[in-house]
C-alpha cells in the first residue's frame, strides 16, 4: 500500500514531468539567440 503523503505528492511530480519535457521541446526548436544578445554594451563618454 501506497503512503498518503506520497500519494499528494502525485500531482506535483506529473507538473515538474511536464514542464520540463515542454522547455525541452521548446528549446530543441528555437532556432537560435539574437545576436545582440552576445554583443558587449559600450557606453560612449563624450
Amino acid at each position: 500500500m501506497t503512503n498518503p503523503q506520497v500519494m499528494t505528492m502525485y500531482p506535483y511530480l506529473a507538473t515538474v514531468v511536464v514542464l520540463v519535457a515542454a522547455t525541452r521541446g521548446a528549446i530543441e526548436e528555437r532556432v537560435g539567440a539574437p545576436s545582440a544578445l552576445l554583443a558587449n554594451y559600450s557606453r560612449e563618454l563624450e
